[in-house]
């Protein structure tokens, strides 16, 4: 949380507020979102369900789901 701190520029731009008042935002702000949404989705996709369930989100969760060929290119295999 440090290195995203110091090093995202998101920190040094974006304000935010809570019960203290109006601040920058922390790292520590974007990982309790973090926490809060993906309980929300674990909650929501174990409730039952008929038929295939689809997650869409703008980057894959897990670097094993590259397909190998795109991995190739962005210089990302082993």
């Amino acid at each position: 949380l440090h290195e995203a701190q110091k090093g995202g520029s998101d920190y040094q731009h974006i304000r935010w507020r809570d019960e203290g008042g109006e601040r920058l935002m922390r790292a520590t702000d974007t990982l309790a979102m973090h926490l809060e949404e993906r309980a929300w989705l674990f909650g929501e996709l174990a409730k039952p369900w008929e038929g295939p369930t689809l997650v869409m989100t703008h980057h894959g969760p897990v670097r094993e789901q590259l397909h190998p060929e795109r991995e190739q290119r962005r210089g990302l295999s082993e």
